[in-house]
């Protein structure tokens, strides 16, 4: 990982993204993370690319979106990673857009299992979707049939259930309570493989739905998120360690 501070040398400053200063220009550098850097090229950010550090904060919720198959829920994380090109020109993430608005998907900010949860979800590069409303925290609390089980889980968690109830297929977040719900996959990758068999669920995994409650407000999951902007309306929410792998300089009248 790089140091905060690189080098100084003459007006200009050389350092990571995740310590740069806010609100002045900062000209993109090097992007040390290749997948990472494959990402940003597709969405238009290359060496030499103007950006801004916006001093922002947010909270990770749930979206349920509409796409060309239907309605699907996204965890906060994901939806945070998911590029779209609105009918203004204004490219920001799924977790930005606002109910009722509408664009296209021009890329993504993670890496390959947020495409194949899309995919698998029905969601493609250019597919127009609808943001449909964010959810509130909840916790779904849930019985997993045969192991003496009870577990809570957020929305996001819930999301990443894929199954069948009642003949159909779904995500468990959108089960109902008190049906049984069979698991036929784990979407998001291994992590969500690994976070879920520590619950004791996993593909073949029976569970019910026992009550969604209320969770308590959260904030941004791990690390805090580095919000940038460019000139040409893209509006990206990247992770600190992301920012940490990608350099940038600033004059010194640019900073003060």
């Amino acid at each position: 990982m790089a140091e905060s501070i690189i080098m100084a040398s003459g007006k200009t400053l050389l350092t990571t993204l995740s310590k740069a200063p806010f609100d002045v220009p900062l000209v993109l550098e090097k992007i040390e993370n290749e997948k990472l850097a494959a990402n940003l090229y597709h969405l238009g950010l290359y060496e030499q690319s103007v950006i801004t550090r916006l001093d922002e904060s947010m909270e990770m919720y749930s979206v349920r979106i509409r796409g060309p198959k239907g309605e699907i829920v996204l965890g906060g994380g994901m939806g945070n990673k998911v590029i779209v090109h609105l009918d203004d020109g204004r490219r920001l993430p799924v977790l930005d857009m606002v109910s009722g608005e509408s664009g296209h998907v021009e890329g993504f900010s993670g890496g390959r299992s947020v495409v194949d949860t899309l995919e698998f979800l029905g969601i493609h590069e250019d597919d127009v979707i609808t943001m449909v409303r964010k959810l509130p925290h909840m916790n779904y609390v849930t019985r997993v049939v045969g192991r003496r089980r009870r577990v809570r889980m957020g929305e996001g968690d819930a999301a990443k259930l894929w199954g069948d109830m009642d003949g159909r297929h779904l995500q468990f977040s959108m089960a109902s309570v008190g049906a049984g719900f069979m698991v036929r996959k784990v979407l998001g990758g291994r992590r969500a493989a690994k976070r879920m068999s520590a619950m004791g669920i996993w593909s073949g995994s029976e569970l019910v739905l026992e009550q969604v409650e209320p969770a308590d407000s959260v904030g941004f999951e791990g690390d805090g998120p580095v919000v940038i902007s460019t000139d040409d309306g893209l509006h990206l929410h990247l992770q600190d360690r992301q920012g940490d792998s990608i350099l940038v300089s600033v004059s010194e009248s640019g900073g003060n």
